[in-house]
């Protein structure tokens, strides 16, 4: 019957630090595709700034 008791606590303590560990690295890969989706956003805006920049000179 201990024994029984001695296993379950086992398995769920190797659960808990399962379950830990796959939070940490979903918060890590949430982290890096925020910062790609903030390098993209910036990038696509610096175009479009280079875009008007190179229009209003031709325009010129």
């Amino acid at each position: 019957m201990y024994l029984l008791l001695i296993v379950l606590g086992i398995i769920i303590s190797i659960h808990s630090i399962l379950l830990v560990f796959v939070i940490k690295k979903n918060t890590e890969i949430t982290n890096k595709l925020d910062q790609i989706g903030k390098r993209k956003l910036s990038s696509k805006t610096n175009v479009g700034h280079a875009i008007s920049r190179n229009m209003k000179k031709r325009d010129k």
